[in-house]
């Protein structure tokens, strides 16, 4: 099969090119990092972030007229509707669901579709401009929750507890976003979940249940735990919950990355998304469960019946845990190496180290997910050794930066 795929998630990519398809990659030029150029694709189109849809349809027409595709593909919220707009605009069929992206991106829409289908959520308010914020605020009560409606990457989100709190976060979450508008939701306590979970014709499929690890202060993920250690009570509520979550904003097909917070009175949801889980979640659940969830969305996505790969019990064979480097570095220096790494790999039940910083990069504070500095993924016999492990890694590498000037 001809196709042409939009954005990154290059494990998606590797299904592709390992079944034999001829992949054509559309790539924003700020997103190349994330691909190899390496891999076997027909052709790499490099593009500016801010091309506009219109653009990539008409050299995607070019391209259809040489030799046709078969159908276009994202595995990558970000660029799911450019994807819809090309592959109408050449008339083949998509993975894509523009209905359900855009109720789930937008994070006032997806509360909207929840309360109007009975679903718990939480009390919420849109508003634009910092005057409508501000009101949203006192209307919805302390402590709460600003942050961009479809914001990425924990980017702008702030905690406010106490009417001394609301400068400091209107500054964090910045003024571009708050012009474009800005949730207000009350703070949910409690621990926090994601489901990892396959829809196939309205029936919904988990696969983990993921224990996550967050700060306090920004909210940037800092690990992550599969399977989350949960009594078979809590763990029914949580897959129930998802389920209805699901059902309510029009899943049908396809993979979806949920979080939750299970709060006194129940699960509640933070927000879904119509692609897999990042952070190297999907290869936790390869770890813990032997099940590869890339392989099995990428099949669906190309119309390939995955009936027989769903519905079966998930095993969890040991379990997995990735911890992030998040250090509290002076700020602005620069990156000259970091040490340990290839000590850390040698470790026993280490199954990958990464760095996320170049050499010269600026080290400084992380405020959201793309600032961290590292990660180790670890496996163990309980969740607890998992961890330890991959704390234990994290905690064995050293950020070598220049001196202060």
């Amino acid at each position: 099969m001809r196709v042409l795929v939009v954005g990154t998630v290059r494990p998606s990519h590797v299904v592709l090119l390992r079944e034999g398809h001829d992949v054509t990659l559309f790539v924003a030029k700020d997103k190349l990092g994330l691909v190899s150029v390496q891999d076997a694709y027909a052709s790499v189109v490099v593009h500016a972030p801010e091309a506009s849809d219109a653009l990539l349809l008409d050299v995607a027409r070019a391209l259809h007229r040489v030799q046709p595709f078969d159908r276009v593909l994202s595995y990558t919220d970000l660029a799911q509707e450019t994807a819809h707009q090309i592959a109408q605009g050449l008339g083949v069929p998509s993975n894509v669901d523009v209905g359900l992206v855009r109720r789930t991106a937008n994070k006032a829409a997806m509360r909207d579709e929840l309360a109007r289908a009975s679903v718990p959520s939480c009390r919420y308010a849109f508003a634009q401009g910092s005057d409508a914020l501000r009101a949203a605020i006192a209307a919805i009560g302390l402590p709460c929750i600003v942050k961009p409606v479809a914001g990425q990457a924990s980017r702008g989100v702030a905690k406010i507890v106490e009417p001394a709190d609301i400068d400091a976060a209107l500054a964090w979450v910045g003024q571009d976003d708050i012009a474009a508008g800005v949730m207000v939701e009350e703070f949910l306590f409690g621990e926090e979940f994601s489901v990892e979970a396959l829809s196939h014709r309205g029936e919904h499929f988990i696969y983990s249940i993921t224990q996550k690890f967050k700060s306090a202060e920004t909210f940037v993920e800092t690990g992550h735990l599969v399977p989350a250690p949960l009594d078979d009570e809590r763990r029914a509520a949580i897959a129930s919950y998802a389920r209805q979550a699901l059902t309510a904003l029009g899943f049908d097909s396809g993979p979806s990355h949920t979080e939750i917070i299970l709060t006194a009175t129940g699960p509640r949801i933070v927000e879904t998304h119509t692609r897999l889980a990042g952070d190297k979640i999907i290869d936790l659940v390869r770890h813990a469960t032997g099940e590869d969830l890339y392989e099995i969305a990428t099949l669906q996505s190309l119309g390939v019946d995955v009936s027989v790969r769903l519905g079966h019990p998930i095993e969890t064979r040991q379990n997995a845990a990735i911890w992030y480097a998040c250090p509290d570095a002076p700020p602005y220096r620069a990156l000259i190496e970091v040490a340990g790494v290839d000590g850390v790999k040698s470790r026993p039940d280490v199954k990958h180290v990464e760095v996320l910083l170049k050499p010269g990069a600026m080290c400084g504070d992380v405020r959201h997910s793309h600032d961290r500095y590292a990660f180790v993924i670890a496996v163990g016999a309980s969740g607890d050794a998992a961890l330890a492990t991959a704390r234990a890694g994290i905690a064995g590498l050293e950020f070598v930066c220049a001196p202060p000037a």
